[in-house]
């Protein structure tokens, strides 16, 4: 799995997975594969919706009620990562038994990994 440390608040220093919000008219499928290109790099294909959670998104003192869609993706390659300058510090790959769940900077980011590791 793909683990990016966010350069940013909320939660700079901690972990997160490619992502973002979407753009109007765009849908989410769409917006994750344009947030992973620009965030990573890559191109991502053949998506699945693994699930959605309520999430408070924390922006300039305002909560704001979001709901997270998250979805597994593909690539063919891993070779031409290049980190969003401002957004991502580092990135990482993780082995299943190996994914750090306590270092995520959202919670909902934490329940899509568990939900992906006990559908895995």
């Amino acid at each position: 799995m793909l683990l990016l440390v966010r350069d940013r608040d909320p939660g700079r220093g901690l972990l997160g997975i490619p992502g973002g919000f979407c753009d109007p008219g765009e849908t989410a499928e769409e917006a994750l594969a344009r947030e992973i290109r620009e965030e990573v790099g890559l191109e991502a294909t053949a998506f699945r919706y693994l699930g959605s959670f309520p999430n408070d998104y924390v922006y300039q003192a305002a909560i704001l009620p979001v709901t997270d869609l998250f979805f597994t993706a593909e690539v063919r390659t891993t070779e031409n990562i290049k980190l969003q300058a401002g957004e991502i510090q580092a990135c990482r790959f993780c082995e299943r038994d190996q994914i750090p769940l306590q270092d995520f900077a959202f919670e909902s980011n934490r329940r899509a990994v568990k939900l992906f590791l006990q559908q895995s």
